[in-house]
């Protein structure tokens, strides 16, 4: 229930920023680098709608700095699915 609520909150938000339709959005679209569907300002928002979403929804704090987070090969940010799966490990802490 947690992974589909968590997944569907990235999608609405990614969809707003970005102007794309969220049919449009898979776990491979780029969230950094050229293939980025955000510019950074919209990544920023992105970040602190996340940060909202799971400090409201699950009274939980994201963590989203990190050494590699602008890492194009290594970042939790490059994707909708590694950011995914970084919101979901951080949900389950």
């Amino acid at each position: 229930m947690h992974d589909e609520k968590i997944y569907q909150s990235l999608i609405r938000n990614i969809a707003e920023l970005s102007g794309m339709p969220a049919n449009e959005l898979t776990p491979e679209t780029g969230l950094i680098g050229n293939e980025s569907v955000l510019d950074s300002r919209g990544l920023v928002e992105l970040m602190l709608a996340i940060e909202e979403f799971l400090e409201d929804d699950f009274g939980t704090k994201f963590d989203w700095v990190s050494d590699s987070a602008m890492s194009s090969s290594r970042s939790n940010f490059r994707s909708i699915g590694t950011l995914y799966d970084m919101v979901r490990e951080q949900v389950g802490k």
